[in-house]
């Protein structure tokens, strides 16, 4: 896609490329606008680079992950999703909604780790730890690379990104995603920052059982660490193969020094470095929403 240009979606369906806002090797994001729906709005457009088999295979896999979860028009089954209105499977780009407040990473990286109020961090995991539940109880579905990127700031926390999500086979009670079937022995897909254990560690028990939502609740318990510590859950000075064997040898959680009026346990409990011991998202969005409660001391 070029700024400027004018693009086809499905047929009879105009975008005009406005500008770039983000993205990398295998994918590009931008603001579009569409020509031909009323008040003629904005919208994201997400064009995969390259017609390789891996990228084609990403994007249908997102765009019928985004079909599952609120469908290609009309209100969306999960509000906490990003609606799919449109796409174009031969240039390899979905039309998709545009959330003003951008993204999580933005305010992290603005003011840095610890910035957040920790009403306000509560807040976002509550919503972000609902939204997982929801999906993952309604749907089977993982998403699989939780990050303050793919984290939208709405009016409540928008996931965007479903190109590794994993969707749960009711019979075999497995995993799927045809996205993973090229990967390396040994190798993860995902974020490594955000990656869990056993997604960093890859293969046997540690992936085929538990590549599942907990992998996710792991995550957003680095994202709270980011949130509110000025440490983080990591060192980011440390460099990606030392990162990989921390989490690959991880033991425990980092004892917090902040004061947090007792949420720290929440993010002891999501970051246990065995999935079994970790909560359930829709346990941690119950303990955020009990948590919240007793911040407005209720």
């Amino acid at each position: 896609m070029i700024e400027g240009e004018t693009y086809e979606g499905s047929p009879g369906k105009n975008y005009f490329v406005r500008n770039f806002i983000g993205g990398g090797g295998e994918a590009k994001v931008f603001t579009v606008r569409s020509l031909n729906e009323r008040g003629k709005p904005i919208r994201v457009a997400k064009h995969f680079n390259t017609p390789l088999h891996d990228i084609a295979i990403k994007f249908e896999e997102e765009r019928d992950t985004l079909r599952t979860l609120g469908g290609s028009n009309g209100k969306p089954n999960y509000p906490g999703a990003v609606t799919l209105y449109d796409s174009n499977k031969n240039d390899f780009f979905l039309i998709l909604e545009y959330v003003e407040g951008g993204s999580l990473e933005a305010p992290l990286d603005m003011g840095g780790f610890g910035s957040f109020e920790l009403a306000d961090a509560v807040q976002i995991i509550r919503s972000a730890s609902g939204t997982l539940a929801d999906i993952f109880e309604g749907e089977g579905i993982a998403h699989r690379d939780v990050k303050p990127g793919n984290m939208l700031l709405g009016d409540c926390i928008k996931f965007c990104d479903f190109t590794l999500a994993l969707k749960k086979n009711r019979n075999t009670g497995k995993y799927e995603s045809p996205v993973y079937d090229g990967k390396k022995e040994g190798s993860f897909l995902g974020t490594p920052n955000y990656c869990s254990p056993e997604i960093v560690s890859g293969g046997g028990k540690g992936w085929e059982e538990w590549g599942d939502e907990r992998s996710d609740v792991w995550s957003l318990g680095v994202i709270s660490y980011e949130m509110l510590t000025k440490e983080g859950a990591f060192p980011r000075t440390s460099g990606l193969r030392r990162l990989l064997k921390k989490i690959s040898l991880f033991k425990g959680p980092r004892t917090i020094e902040e004061d947090l009026g007792g949420f720290e346990k929440i993010i002891y409990e999501m970051m246990q470095r065995r999935p079994e011991d970790r909560p359930c998202s829709r346990e941690v969005n119950s303990w955020c929403s009990e948590f919240e409660k007793k911040l407005r001391g209720n």
